[in-house]
């Protein structure tokens, strides 16, 4: 399965988090797989990989919402990226 509309497949952000110790939603999306460069980052890819990075036990599922909330407006103060919902 691929991660949200990214393209990228699940197996990508297993393995850097894997072998690359990839630990926060942050991490994933700004530094190892560089999602953030995607002309288009949509609500789907940041829940997909919130969402392995709760299968693989370094996000709670408590936490999940959150932890998107915060990566969606760290993102647009700090790079102005706006995420988009579909």
């Amino acid at each position: 399965p691929l991660i949200g509309d990214s393209g990228l497949p699940t197996a990508a952000a297993v393995f850097v988090i894997e072998k690359e110790w990839a630990v926060s939603l942050g991490d994933l999306i700004e530094r190892r797989l560089m999602v953030i460069f995607a002309p288009r980052l949509s609500l789907a890819t940041l829940q997909d990989l919130a969402d392995v990075l709760v299968a693989m036990g370094h996000l709670q599922r408590s936490d999940r919402e959150s932890a998107i909330t915060k990566e969606i407006t760290h993102l647009q103060e700090h790079y102005g990226k706006q995420i988009v919902s579909q």
